[in-house]
């Protein structure tokens, strides 16, 4: 029998499919690591939700990591790249946003370019809750999809 991988869920990977099917420019999500800690530190139910639970922490910093990817797409850079010096729009630090959630109340940071030209598609100006791709996400998990499937439909949406 050939040497075949297995996802998560159980399918089976052919041997020749490629091991990483993400793209280079896709946004690096939360590292497997991490979420296992944050949920090894839960000692009952109520340690998930809340402003301070795992979902807000690990929602909060995906977020910003999408944002972050966004930015780069809106600059046509990498950050630090050399193709940035002297390009007229180059980042700008970042400014801190609130957002309300189901998990409570979450302060982000929003990068910023110099021109002021950059609005993400993600969060619209002035928009103050989030519950609704919250809860794509955490649905999609549940249903069982693994994390690169998970990304490849945010990078659908």
């Amino acid at each position: 029998m050939p040497d075949t991988r297995r996802t998560t869920t159980g399918r089976r990977i052919p041997p020749s499919a490629p091991s990483d099917t993400r793209s280079p420019d896709a946004p690096a999500m939360p590292a497997l690591t991490r979420i296992q800690q944050e949920l090894a530190s839960a000692t009952n139910i109520d340690d998930f939700f809340g402003k301070e639970g795992i979902f807000a922490r690990l929602f909060a910093s995906t977020l910003e990591q999408m944002l972050d990817a966004e930015l780069t797409a809106h600059l046509g850079y990498d950050r630090y790249a050399v193709d940035g010096r002297n390009s007229g729009n180059n980042r700008n630090g970042t400014r801190p946003r609130k957002l309300r959630t189901s998990a409570g109340d979450t302060t982000i940071t929003v990068p910023r370019d110099r021109n002021g030209s950059f609005q993400s598609p993600l969060l619209e100006p002035y928009q103050t809750s989030t519950n609704e791709l919250k809860d794509k996400i955490i649905a999609l998990y549940a249903k069982g999809l693994s994390v690169r499937d998970i990304q490849a439909t945010l990078q659908d949406i």
